[in-house]
């Protein structure tokens, strides 16, 4: 058994996996320093596959992995004949070669901090965009409008007023992200003759009303799963 440790700007994703299956999977805030070191010490595990897209939070933890074996996926070389350009980060990297690796196309949605719209289309990635997330907006807000304090880790109520000034900030990025995205992908889907959409991330409920859109929130893990055994050897049980 491995493990798997995606360090995002916000959150810290950790996966435990054997060479078939992910068998566990856990989320927690990048803050949280005193739970992410029991969850390292609690689990016998002595490899890592460590990737990240914030070099900051990338460094800090692979201090906490002092004395553990672990493998820094940060840039992937191989993949230079795929269509994927050098500054493209890992996270989507993996997210659409794990769809290209299974001869499938789509239209991949990762919603987090940033919100990643990326296009796959006959074995390749065809480009994408990046916009930012429902928290990225509101911390914008908070910090031009010093009246304005609206809270992070508001209720997705998609559709809904607000009832004061925060609540409004909160229902109007909420909606016009929603709103913008599906309106968005629907457009990619007609230019590019796409059916099938996949989406993952912590801001997945802005779109989970799409019951024909496919929620995966394991696509990433797996995704560094595939590039770590295709490209790094990294068959460990």
């Amino acid at each position: 058994m491995f493990g798997i440790i995606d360090i995002g700007n916000t959150n810290i994703h950790i996966a435990f996996c054997n060479r078939e299956e992910i068998s566990d999977y856990k989320t927690i805030p990048f803050t949280d320093y005193k739970l992410l070191i029991n969850i390292f010490n609690s689990v016998s595990i002595n490899k890592y596959i460590l990737c990240s897209v914030n070099n900051n939070n990338f460094s800090k933890v692979s201090k906490l992995l002092e004395g553990k074996k672990s493998i820094g996926i940060e840039f992937i070389k191989p993949l230079k004949q795929k269509g994927f350009y050098k500054t493209m980060g890992v996270d989507r990297i993996a997210n659409t070669y794990h769809i290209i690796k299974r001869k499938k196309e789509g239209i991949v949605l990762s919603l987090g901090t940033m919100n990643v719209i990326d296009i796959i289309k006959e074995g390749q990635f065809k480009g994408g965009m990046i916009f930012p997330g429902v928290e990225s907006m509101i911390n914008c807000v908070n910090r031009d409008a010093n009246l304005i304090n609206a809270q992070k880790g508001f209720n997705y109520n998609i559709g809904k007023m607000g009832l004061n000034t925060e609540d409004c900030v909160c229902a109007g990025v909420a909606n016009i992200l929603r709103n913008g995205i599906i309106s968005t992908v629907r457009k990619l889907q007609k230019e590019y003759d796409i059916n099938s959409i996949y989406y993952t991330g912590g801001g997945y409920r802005l779109v989970e009303s799409e019951s024909e859109w496919i929620l995966d929130k394991l696509l990433t893990m797996k995704g560094i799963k595939d590039l770590a055994r295709d490209y790094y050897e990294c068959n460990w049980n």
